[in-house]
């Protein structure tokens, strides 16, 4: 997390985990689940919606009938129809209600619902907490976030504050937490960072709430520590030594190296990190990064996700962009490992080129 002007924010710095829903049998004949959770994930709401309803009903299986009537639950009508904050139930239902229907707001209308939000959020602290009306400026972030956490706190929860993943203000809340320490390797370096472990959480974010928590934050980092949602991943699992702490952990380092890189370049050498490193997950992992790719989006995984896809294609088959999966599948681990670590070099000789003042780089 880092400061930009007055606004904690949280630049998109999660590693994702996948709620694996599905693993049907049968699918229905051109109903693609990929692409409809990839619009999801890019906050394109409406393009989920246009496309689950070209698909007739009597033409899906059980379980894509399902998701197309999630999909229209949540977004099809003048208000969310899913149960979505009864599933949720909690001490603060009121408070969640007010993220939700910003997120729905931004997500179907695609203007900017911020200053509405904030305005919302200072309304509904002032009734549950004191806060000083004469001294307060609504546009005063730092103190938003404050209130935000006290609320929160004496609710008995935890929180990341007010701040922002991608393209949308998020909430992440929970109730417990530890902290313990992992120590690891990442690009010959050996890092031992105090891992926050968060459990019972009350919300896992837009991300969760867009995808019907098929996807959802398994962590992220800070300067000082990196979090982790306890039991996003097997922990002897190549997703979370190296889709999780090696990711993360990259981040940590980086935030140190270079403290003013923004979203999109700090995850492109977080996902590099992962291509030089995974083994048995790195057909699988090449196959997401092809499909959540969207160099014009304002997601900064999917604008990472476009570069290293392009990057990787340059170097491996003289294209722009290859987005033949077959053809990735023809390469050995060890070539993948290889030029995404070369890859991740070159970045590295670039941004210390321009020294700790680098914002950006990569596009």
């Amino acid at each position: 997390m880092r400061k930009s002007g007055n606004l904690t924010i949280m630049i998109c710095l999660i590693s994702f985990t996948v709620n694996n829903g599905y693993s049907s049998e049968k699918d229905s004949l051109n109903f693609e689940k990929k692409k409809i959770y990839s619009m999801l994930l890019d906050g394109r709401i409406n393009d989920a919606l246009n496309y689950v309803k070209s698909f007739e009903d009597n033409n899906l299986v059980q379980e894509d009938l399902e998701i197309k009537n999630n999909i229209l639950n949540r977004f099809g009508f003048d208000v969310d129809k899913s149960e979505f904050i009864n599933e949720k139930k909690s001490r603060i239902d009121e408070l969640y209600i007010i993220y939700r229907d910003y997120w729905r707001n931004s997500f179907l209308s695609g203007n900017e619902f911020d200053d509405k939000l904030i305005s919302d959020l200072y309304d509904f602290l002032k009734k549950h907490i004191n806060i000083d009306e004469d001294t307060y400026n609504k546009k005063d972030q730092d103190s938003l976030n404050n209130y935000l956490k006290e609320y929160l706190k004496q609710n008995g929860y935890f929180t990341t504050g007010f701040g922002r993943t991608g393209s949308y203000l998020d909430f992440l809340c929970w109730e417990n937490q530890y902290d313990t320490v992992y120590s690891f390797n990442v690009h010959n370096e050996t890092l031992t960072p105090k891992v926050v472990r968060m459990k019972n959480f009350v919300s896992l974010g837009w991300q969760e709430y867009a995808t019907f928590k098929k996807y959802y934050p398994g962590g992220w980092a800070t300067k000082e520590a990196i979090y982790y949602v306890d039991g996003a991943f097997k922990e002897d699992s190549e997703n979370f030594l190296v889709g999780y702490l090696a990711h993360e952990g990259q981040h940590l380092r980086d935030y140190n190296y270079y403290p003013k890189l923004t979203g999109a370049d700090l995850e492109y050498r977080a996902k590099l990190t992962e291509l030089s490193m995974y083994k048995e997950f790195i057909y699988n992992f090449i196959n997401y990064l092809i499909t959540n790719s969207n160099y014009q989006s304002t997601n900064a995984h999917s604008i990472a996700n476009y570069c290293v896809i392009r990057d990787m294609s340059k170097n491996i088959f003289d294209t722009e962009f290859e987005n033949d999966f077959e053809k990735w599948k023809t390469i050995s681990v060890n070539r993948l490992n290889e030029t995404a670590e070369n890859l991740f070099k070159q970045n590295t000789l670039a941004l210390d080129s321009i020294g700790k003042e680098v914002q950006n780089y990569i596009k």
